[in-house]
């Protein structure tokens, strides 16, 4: 910061090193192992370069540090920056009104020697994004946004959550994917870290996909708590940061029941013949539903089948999945949320099924996703989903990059996309021909909208 007086002063640093496609996911202040004599040395350095051309006004100087501590000028970007509130934790100080005080003539509201360093933060951005599909941007309806600190036993002075969405906002392709920055506060890193999960845990986020989950699994990594760092990090460790969910058969059994409550409300008649929940004549009622991980969707061994079976309609469920069994019931309450009841066990869930594929479910830890459809579906679903392309995204079509008719392979480009400042490159799932694109270069397309009929290899008899 510097002032018309000629003043000018550092409010020490940022680690910002944890990153994907160079723009950062998880910062902190202090900058973790950094020393007083690099602190005074950087700092004084970035008030040399600002002094040198008069500059006023907030400004934010970034360095390149090496492992042997030398430091590099890399820019410096004439404002604050995203991750500000995380200086202002540690360093009890409003920068926006140092701003506005500066702007008026005012002199610097602290010297160097009045500044100080109080405990750690974290900040953890919050974007609309599939970090499974290469962080590909999301679009939707966020149907609840809300963060309950009361319920993970936080106080407001530890966590603070900059927001421009709210419940019930749409999350649209034409803007930064970014919804919210978590910012916490602790006496020392190990006790921000922790609060940090807590709060993350505490964040209901349902309707969009989001980054959440990953930046649990980011921040709970054994190399993010032992402050091993890089601006590789993410990728240093993708096995274990992108590795498959493993879920327990109680979470199997929730979404199965979700789907089965699901089929039951899709009877178009009072005739029997119309019913969908598994209805049969002096028989049980038994319904065979596929889970599967859709991250792992092409994983024979990810698919999880449930049989559900149940004396009469209304009756509770008798859900079998392997070797284990549940008595299982389920209650619709208010909204999205519902009570399953598994062996007597009753506890509340937030659900949302999206085109009756994708199950939700949301408990005070963590989110499931689960695939399901009817196990007599299954073939004939993976059938129509090689007959067609489906935009991921709301979006606009760049540039079609092959002609209608011609043989493609597994895996050959077919089409680009853009969203959120991001090209998507849709590829062919199997091989085949292609029959005709819906859209042409220019065309914005909403997610879900089919753009393109795809033939593959033995769909014509050949």
């Amino acid at each position: 910061f510097c002032d018309t007086q000629g003043h000018g002063v550092y409010l020490f640093e940022r680690d910002c090193s944890v990153q994907r496609r160079h723009q950062k996911v998880l910062e902190e202040a202090p900058a973790p192992g950094m020393t007083e004599a690099l602190r005074r040395e950087m700092g004084e350095a970035a008030v040399r370069a600002a002094r040198e051309i008069g500059y006023v006004g907030a400004g934010t100087v970034e360095f390149l540090l090496d492992a042997d501590h030398s430091f590099f000028f890399m820019e410096m970007n004439t404002r604050l920056q995203v991750e500000h509130p995380v200086t202002e934790m540690i360093t009890g100080q409003d920068l926006v009104e140092w701003q506005l005080r500066v702007a008026m003539g005012e002199p610097l509201p602290l010297s160097q020697d009045e500044l100080t360093i109080t405990g750690h933060s974290f900040e953890a951005r919050l974007y609309a994004e599939d970090p499974a599909q290469d962080f590909l941007p999301a679009t939707g309806t966020l149907n609840r946004f809300e963060l309950d600190l009361a319920g993970a036993g936080l106080e407001p002075a530890q966590v603070r959550l900059d927001s421009g969405v709210a419940s019930g906002d749409a999350v649209s392709m034409h803007y930064d994917p970014m919804l919210a920055k978590l910012i916490v506060h602790g006496d020392d890193r190990e006790q921000a870290l922790a609060t940090l999960n807590r709060a993350l845990a505490a964040l209901d986020i349902q309707g969009v996909t989001t980054n959440r989950d990953f930046l649990q699994r980011l921040a709970t990594h054994p190399a993010f708590r032992a402050a091993e760092l890089d601006t590789r990090f993410i990728e240093h460790h993708e096995a274990e940061l992108f590795a498959p969910r493993h879920y327990t058969a109680e979470e199997y059994a929730s979404a199965a029941l979700v789907g089965l409550h699901q089929l039951g409300q899709e009877r178009e008649s009072d005739s029997p013949w119309d019913r969908h929940d598994g209805f049969r004549l002096n028989a049980e009622h038994t319904i065979r539903i596929a889970l599967c991980d859709p991250d792992r969707i092409d994983d024979e061994d990810a698919l999880v089948t449930v049989e559900g079976k149940r004396a009469a309609p209304g009756a509770p469920w008798r859900l079998r999945i392997g070797d284990q069994s549940f008595d299982a019931t389920l209650q619709a309450l208010d909204g999205d949320a519902v009570a399953v009841t598994l062996d007597g066990h009753r506890r509340r869930l937030q659900t949302r099924l999206v085109d009756n594929n994708l199950v939700v479910m949301v408990d005070p830890r963590r989110e499931t996703r689960l695939l399901w459809r009817r196990i007599d579906a299954i073939d004939h679903g993976r059938h129509e989903a090689e007959s067609t392309l489906t935009a991921p995204m709301h979006g606009t079509v760049v540039t079609l990059l092959v002609q209608p008719g011609e043989r493609v392979e597994k895996g050959m480009a077919l089409m680009v996309m853009e969203a959120m400042k991001m090209e998507h490159t849709l590829t062919a799932p199997a091989d085949g021909q292609v029959e005709s694109f819906h859209f042409q270069a220019g065309d914005t397309v909403g997610q879900g909208d089919v753009l393109l009929e795809f033939a593959a290899v033995g769909d014509s008899g050949e």
